[in-house]
């Protein structure tokens, strides 16, 4: 695994936005958590460290704030996982960096990458430690407007291992089955409202 000229730093996540994709059967277990405005730029920072949706942070960068900076100059983002010691992004003028891969030229750049990190979340395969993949996007829009996207979270939703690459443009959007004991209320609460309309009508 590439490591990051920047060493010290925490993490990110995301928000998760829910959008619906197919793919092949023989992939019915892969699966993605759309990640919506997850995006620091040079304009400001709106990274979320939460990327399953469960209120618990994912990620984080290493030393707090010291872990991105931002402005017209360049964009910067360093952060780390449970599954991988660091993963840097930086952008500048028209220069990217993206978890160890380079791009310059005289026009903008563009890169796309896949980090492999580990996470916990109660909903995901019973709670236990899945290994997935981070899709980010290092980019810059002119001189002085860049920007480093979190995309999506690719995931096994049926097994812990790492999902076999490539993946899908777009794999099927993940949607958490409640809990058994979330569906017992919600069954309670159906069957309290059906009694109460009976008495009206009565």
């Amino acid at each position: 695994m590439k490591t990051s000229k920047y060493s010290n730093l925490k993490t990110l996540a995301g928000s998760a936005g829910l959008t619906a994709a197919s793919i092949g059967a023989a992939d019915a277990a892969v699966v993605q958590i759309t990640l919506t405005g997850n995006t620091i730029n040079s304009a400001g920072n709106s990274l979320n460290l939460d990327v399953t949706g469960d209120s618990n942070p994912d990620l984080e960068f290493m030393d707090g704030t010291e872990g991105y900076s931002f402005g017209s100059a360049g964009v910067r983002a360093t952060f780390v996982g449970y599954g991988f010691a660091a993963a840097s992004f930086y952008v500048s003028s028209f220069y990217a960096l993206a978890f160890g891969e380079s791009s310059s030229s005289s026009a903008p750049q563009s890169l796309n990458t896949l980090v492999p990190f580990t996470f916990t979340d109660a909903l995901i395969n019973g709670g236990a430690l899945t290994n997935a993949f981070l899709d980010v996007t290092a980019s810059n829009i002119s001189e002085t407007s860049h920007e480093i996207t979190l995309n999506r979270v690719i995931f096994d939703d049926a097994n812990t291992a790492a999902p076999a690459e490539p993946f899908a443009a777009m794999e099927t959007e993940f949607s958490p089955v409640p809990e058994p004991s979330s569906l017992v209320l919600l069954a309670m609460g159906a069957g309290g409202l059906a009694a109460r309309r009976r008495r009206r009508a009565a």
